[in-house]
């Protein structure tokens, strides 16, 4: 009774996600603990697995309010220790939607698969080349794992998107994180 009166409120409003995604995506420096609670939100909106559905239908627009706010908050270079920490925190819950929705797709998801993956290994070479933080990089290569993970198509699109020189150079500036090291060796191992 709940999921059923929880999926009508959600066909009848069906502009809550458009709501949060443009609250992201419109947010600025000033507005990032309003963009960090959208971002919760729509993470936590995975946890029912109707609502969870209902965040697959609506994956391109949530994604890219994710990447925007994700490259908003990765130029910003101020000094401010509280606007830095809000910077990681926001890109962080951004990488957490995106880990939901390599979770919940399965093989007949390929077009979606295609569309996270591209947008995961952006992201990694952008954490790679210009902040170089590890606990991004390490939450960008689990989830190109869950979306490889017994996908022969997956697998060929990275190979085709260079993911194996992008992991070579993440094996280069990396600083021995053993969970890295050991995500990379997996990843390599999958894709020869």
């Amino acid at each position: 009774l709940y999921a059923t009166k929880v999926c009508h409120l959600l066909k009848s409003q069906g502009t809550i996600i458009s709501f949060l995604s443009t609250i992201v995506m419109k947010s600025t420096l000033a507005q990032s603990t309003t963009a960090l609670l959208a971002l919760y939100t729509l993470a936590n909106t995975f946890s029912r697995h109707f609502l969870a559905q209902y965040m697959l239908q609506h994956m391109d627009l949530v994604l890219e309010s994710c990447l925007n706010i994700a490259e908003t908050f990765s130029h910003q270079n101020d000094e401010n220790i509280k606007i830095a920490k809000s910077n990681k925190k926001i890109r962080l819950a951004s990488a957490n939607i995106m880990i939901n929705y390599a979770i919940i797709m399965s093989n007949k998801h390929v077009e979606e698969k295609i569309q996270l993956l591209s947008c995961c290994i952006d992201r990694l070479e952008v954490e790679m080349n210009s902040l170089n933080e590890m606990k991004m990089i390490y939450r960008y290569l689990v989830i190109i794992g869950t979306i490889l993970y017994n996908d022969v198509n997956s697998i060929e699109l990275a190979k085709d998107l260079d993911l194996l020189s992008i992991l070579d150079k993440i094996m280069v500036k990396k600083d021995n994180v053993s969970n890295i090291t050991e995500i990379i060796n997996e990843l390599k191992d999958v894709m020869n």
